[in-house]
């Protein structure tokens, strides 16, 4: 409905039909959208967010998992275990959200069709 609006709109105002671009499931835009323009930005969804929230509770499972189980008098080694578990942790996420950003990408084109940029 919204796309029959905009095309009504830049036919009442040809000069600046620009404004009133035609959207639908072809010509969705996501560079236009913001999205895909810094390869940080995946850190800036809820994914990401509660991938690292998963990382630091796994880091710290496995922190205290080997601090029990090894019964060191330094804790550090079981912390260095922990940080080491986080981190791959987070990456794996981190990795996965990646990978199905880049599925989006490929599936939806990055502008619409007939945009110069």
């Amino acid at each position: 409905m919204i796309s029959k609006i905009e095309k009504f709109y830049s036919e009442i105002d040809p000069a600046h039909a620009d404004l009133f671009h035609e959207s639908s499931v072809d010509h969705v835009g996501l560079a236009g959208l913001g999205l895909f323009a810094l390869r940080w930005q995946q850190f800036l969804s809820a994914a990401a967010v509660v991938a690292v929230v998963n990382a630091v509770v796994g880091g710290v499972f496995v922190a205290l998992a080997a601090g029990f189980a090894l019964q060191l008098p330094s804790p550090l080694p079981s912390i260095g275990a922990g940080a080491a578990a986080g981190a791959l942790i987070a990456f794996a996420f981190l990795r996965h959200q990646w990978v199905t950003w880049m599925h989006v990408k490929n599936a939806l084109p990055m502008q619409r069709s007939g945009s110069k940029r």
